[in-house]
């Protein structure tokens, strides 16, 4: 099989098997978006490691992995067979299990590379901690005391992506927005900028050490409900459509993403709609508008429902997508986020957002199932290769098909294959 390279498709991973019936060595698979081919390889998990071992990102063609036994970090790459150590988090060793957790990991590069910057959130609050994994005294950092965004306690931060073009990290924060948003018409939204390179910059200039402080780069924010260049108020139509839906029912998660290379580089803000689980009456998603397709559960676990994009413009303010992606296809999940022009690559879909799981809701009953390809023009979603049990299958049956739905290790994550 020949190895992938930078013009290939985006993976979605599959479960890993294990040969002689859960006895031998694990395999990595994968799904080709391209070709429509599941691709395996050899894994350097056996077993009894993957029993403990948590999947966090998936960035740069590699895979983050939190052993949660011997709380050993490491970078896998798949592809190549390659392992690399990350220094140990021992600032989460605390009698607190709880703070022990890692939800995200994610690179600026190639962690063979000198300027690497690892950079992941954790514990319960989900703060930040960074690294410089080739460095001989490569040791983890915690941001969480740094910079709060004005408040009193750390930054909850949700989503994390690298911008080239700046070298900086953009984070975005938790989000919740109330009913009292709507009847205000607006609500500002910030996200923050960190500059991890600074020791990089000015290697032979010792003068001013407060230059070299790690510290936040800029906070921006901007009005994520309502906008007004020029008088008047746009406000992306699904969003304005579902307003009830959105306020009672739906998580709101927070994505950046960066589409481009180089100075070329153009920043989306991507929202996604998650219906709560619960019991009653729910939405399903289905290949016809899922504002208009319902079933009945029982009980039964998050759901996808819709997005809303916003796109920064050269005036540095946000306004809302409409119809079109710019041609743009997006994937965000546990994965660091990324997007492509579709016409540059085979079997992608324009004006598209491919998602799985976001890290926020998986747990260890179910995890899996909410993936899919959401269509943004028409405000639809298919269906995305997975080998389970899809709420797709039969968006009008009666019955509560959340009993087929078991936790999925590792949970689907994209994958941009790399040497």
């Amino acid at each position: 099989m020949s190895l992938p390279s930078k013009t290939t498709s985006p993976w979605l991973m599959l479960p890993l098997t294990a040969e002689g019936g859960g006895g031998g060595h694990m395999t990595y698979n994968f799904y080709n978006l391209g070709d429509g081919k599941v691709k395996s390889f050899k894994s350097d998990l056996d077993p009894h490691e993957h029993d403990a071992v948590k999947f966090v990102g998936s960035s740069h063609g590699w895979l983050a992995l939190f052993n949660q036994s011997n709380k050993e970090l490491f970078l896998s790459n798949p592809v190549t067979g390659r392992r690399i150590k990350l220094p140990p988090p021992t600032f989460l060793s605390v009698n607190n299990k709880k703070k022990l957790g890692i939800s995200k990991l994610i690179l600026s590069c190639s962690p063979l590379d000198k300027d690497c910057r690892a950079l992941m959130t954790y514990g319960p609050g989900n703060s930040l901690a960074f690294c410089r994994p080739t460095q001989p005294d490569a040791k983890w950092e915690s941001l969480s005391e740094l910079h709060n965004l004005g408040s009193p306690a750390s930054t909850v931060y949700d989503d994390l992506v690298y911008c080239e073009k700046q070298r900086v990290f953009t984070c975005t924060p938790y989000l919740e927005i109330t009913h009292d948003s709507f009847v205000v018409g607006h609500t500002l939204f910030e996200y923050a900028l960190w500059n991890l390179h600074l020791d990089d910059d000015d290697d032979d200039d010792d003068d001013d050490d407060d230059d070299d402080e790690v510290k936040p780069y800029g906070v921006v924010d901007f009005d994520l409900l309502c906008y007004k260049p020029s008088g008047y108020c746009k406000i992306c139509p699904w969003w304005k459509e579902n307003q009830e839906l959105i306020q009672q029912e739906c998580m709101k998660i927070p994505y950046m993403v960066y589409a481009g290379e180089g100075e070329e580089q153009q920043l989306y803000f991507i929202m996604r709609f998650v219906r709560r689980r619960g019991r009653g009456r729910g939405m399903m998603r289905g290949e016809v508008s899922r504002t208009r397709t319902e079933v009945w559960f029982d009980f039964y676990p998050y759901l996808t429902i819709g997005f809303s994009v916003f796109k920064l413009g050269d005036d540095e303010r946000m306004s809302a997508m409409e119809g079109s992606l710019d041609g743009l296809a997006m994937f965000v999940g546990m994965n660091h986020s990324f997007a492509f022009k579709a016409s540059d690559f085979s079997g992608l879909k324009p004006d598209s957002i491919y998602f799985t799981d976001a890290h926020q809701l998986t747990s260890k009953y179910y995890g899996g199932h909410d993936i899919g390809i959401f269509n943004f023009h028409d405000k639809t979603t298919s269906r995305c290769y997975y080998p389970i049990h899809s709420f797709y299958a039969d968006a009008n049956a009666d019955a509560d098909v959340s009993s087929s739905i078991t936790s999925t290790v590792p949970p689907p994550m994209w994958f941009t294959p790399t040497l």
